[in-house]
């Protein structure tokens, strides 16, 4: 009787055992479900803060648009109102050659001043250019950014800038042939499919370089980057051209006969805005972002404690488990020594 009330001591502090022991393994996979779904609620969030900058920034790239519209139409009828014909083509094949050019005075006096939202740096002011036939006698005609103005010493016949002048200028290259070479196709931006922008230095050195030049592309690094819109947008500027016109110049000629591209110039008024200025100085809508980062934090300080907890009590019953194993290994060494006397 006395051995079958040992055996059954044995058996019930083994049992004891196992169920702490199970119990600890529980809480390890309860901290990995935990991760799994705090990783869950974050990438929710993210999503809904993502889908609400896509369409902020919808609304702003038709405020681009309607911005370089304005401009246009007002350059184009100082122009018309004022000028003969044969007047206005001369001056438009010449206007790089020099800087008195009537064009260039009429586009200056309508772009100086004028800033997207009235945000006054180099990231929101418009720019023009002149769509030629290729990206060699394509350029830049009038830039009132002090990043972008031409040196003393840039060229002795010319202050304009050509297309293919401007990559090396750029942070991202590439990103800036694709987007000149966007407008040399006279192609309008306006809408998430055929975003055109550039790229300057990232304000944060950690943002992750783009792998694509589309939408698709900016919202990896959105993810990647953790939903800081800082470091996402913080260097983008976004183009949104008004060209005077498409399929001709201001004075009739054609751009394209017989599948050629001819001698017609194309003036583009390109207005440009960097996002996250125009975040920033709408309130309400910074606000309502900055909301989708609290309930981030929220759940990564909530996540953060229960896991905490989780891994306290899981110590606490895998020291339990391993004392009363050596407990139970002792006594029954004591046990065996015992029946032996």
């Amino acid at each position: 009787m006395i051995f079958n009330k040992k055996r059954l001591t044995f058996y019930i502090i083994i049992f004891i055992i196992m169920v702490i022991f199970i119990t600890s393994i529980k809480l390890m996979l309860s901290i990995f479900t935990l991760e799994q779904v705090t990783s869950s609620s974050i990438e929710e969030i993210l999503r809904n803060k993502w889908n609400s900058i896509e369409y902020f920034l919808i609304e702003n790239l038709r405020y681009n648009e309607k911005l370089s519209e304005t401009i246009a139409l007002n350059i184009i009828h100082e122009i018309i109102e004022n000028h003969e014909k044969d007047e206005i083509y001369y001056n438009l094949m010449n206007i790089e050659k020099f800087d008195n050019n009537f064009i260039l005075t009429i586009i200056e006096n309508n772009l100086r001043g004028i800033y997207f939202k009235n945000i006054q740096n180099d990231a929101n002011d418009p720019f023009v250019v002149i769509i030629d036939k290729n990206e060699s006698s394509s350029f830049i005609l009038a830039d009132f950014s002090s990043n972008c103005s031409i040196k003393d010493n840039y060229s002795d016949n010319t202050f304009v800038r050509y297309f293919y002048d401007e990559y090396p200028l750029h942070y991202d290259k590439d990103l800036a042939k694709v987007a000149f070479n966007k407008l040399l196709d006279l192609e309008l931006g306006t809408n998430l499919n055929s975003l055109i922008f550039f790229q300057f230095p990232p304000p944060k050195s950690s943002s992750y370089p783009l792998e694509e030049y589309t939408l698709y592309g900016i919202k990896d690094v959105f993810f990647k980057n953790n939903g800081d819109i800082l470091k996402t947008f913080g260097s983008l500027e976004f183009l949104s051209p008004y060209y005077i016109y498409r399929d001709f110049d201001i004075v009739g000629n054609f751009r394209i006969v017989n599948r050629k591209i001819t001698d017609a110039r194309i003036i583009g008024i390109v207005s440009a805005f960097n996002l996250y200025d125009v975040i920033i100085n709408d309130k309400d809508f910074y606000n309502n972002l900055s909301k989708y980062d609290e309930s981030i934090l929220l759940i990564i300080r909530n996540a953060q404690n229960s896991q905490r907890s989780l891994f306290i009590y899981c110590i606490l019953l895998m020291i339990i488990s391993l004392l009363g194993s050596i407990t139970l290994f002792f006594v029954g060494i004591i046990t065996r020594k015992k029946d032996e006397f």
